[in-house]
């Protein structure tokens, strides 16, 4: 809304991962990643949502899944993680008010850390810290 003076409360999600890959030892190799968040935004210089520069923050929930298998070894590993992520940005907006098929284009800088407990196979319970630094590109519609 108008009157809240560009701040936004939203939610966001996060993928990455692919098909089966075979690796350097014949292993089939798996990774996915997610993660489901709420998220705080505000544009500090305009006061105008999807206009100018902007902060933005969440907190959410996600997890990461790796697995190995190698048939003709007989062996299998499995990593399942799941925990919390906390996320960092800041970016700016371009409004597109003459595209009708979007309404802003964003270029962000993304800081993300997440703790995360988890399962492996051969060593069992272990908590996993990680973190990524990252730009991204979003067309708000």
């Amino acid at each position: 809304p108008k009157n809240w003076k560009g701040f936004g409360v939203g939610t966001r999600f996060s993928w990455s991962g692919g098909p089966g890959s075979v690796g350097d030892k014949n292993e089939d190799y798996f990774f996915n990643y997610y993660n489901f968040s709420a998220s705080l935004k505000y544009y500090f210089f305009s006061n105008t949502f999807n206009n100018g520069f902007y902060l933005r923050s969440s907190i959410g929930t996600g997890q990461l899944t790796s697995k190995r298998a190698n048939d003709l070894e007989k062996s299998y590993t499995h990593q399942f993680a799941i925990g919390t992520t906390l996320t960092g940005n800041i970016g700016y907006t371009i409004p597109l008010n003459e595209i009708k098929s979007a309404q802003a284009l964003s270029l962000e800088l993304h800081f993300e850390t997440s703790n995360r407990n988890g399962t492996i196979d051969g060593i069992g319970d272990k908590t996993f810290k990680t973190g990524q630094i990252g730009a991204n590109v979003i067309f708000s519609f």
